[in-house]
């Protein structure tokens, strides 16, 4: 939960662009959860965001990354990268067996018997969040999504992809865009 808590936060602070508290969130979040990680993706995706209200926008017409603050991007990957490093000295002599590329066994995991698994990832509301993608407003927030296949993929490499606690950070995002659906 506290996961969870902190990447809320931390959309928060992307949506209404106030950079210190989102860096703080990335220093203290990252102790918890190395998927903070995934707050520079959306930190990225918000200022490229144009000023299209256009849901149907092609990609050159949503983005412009030549906006994007390069630095603080810089700042934010400093600050993941300096906790994950220093978690990784503090903690060297733990067990490791447990990290590892894990592609094979999640192909393996795709069998039909453990869709609602993979399906409940949020609740049951992603396949509804894409499918209804388009009527998410303002689109700067709807733009978020794109950080979606990334996350699968980083998940499908390095977690269990029926595991439900690896989409933790991910439920915010889909609720509140489940939530601009419904309004």
């Amino acid at each position: 939960m506290l996961s969870v808590g902190f990447f809320t936060a931390a959309l928060y602070y992307i949506y209404t662009r106030r950079f210190l508290p989102l860096a703080g969130i990335m220093l203290v979040g990252t102790f918890n959860r190395e998927t903070t990680l995934f707050l520079i993706g959306l930190f990225i995706l918000d200022a490229a965001s144009t000023a299209t209200t256009n849901p149907l926008a092609k990609l050159r017409q949503r983005f412009d990354f030549r906006i994007v603050s390069w630095s603080k991007v810089g700042v934010l990957l400093g600050i993941w990268l300096a906790v994950k490093l220093t978690l990784a000295h503090i903690f060297a002599h733990n067990d490791a067996s447990e990290n590892y590329v894990r592609i094979i066994e999640n192909l393996a995991r795709l069998k039909p018997r453990l869709w609602p698994s993979l399906l409940n990832v949020c609740g049951y509301l992603l396949p509804i969040v894409l499918v209804f993608r388009h009527g998410i407003r303002p689109v700067r927030f709807a733009n978020y999504l794109y950080i979606l296949p990334v996350w699968f993929a980083v998940m499908f490499y390095t977690g269990v992809i029926v595991e439900t606690r690896i989409y933790g950070g991910l439920c915010s995002l889909v609720a509140v865009s489940m939530v601009l659906i419904i309004e």
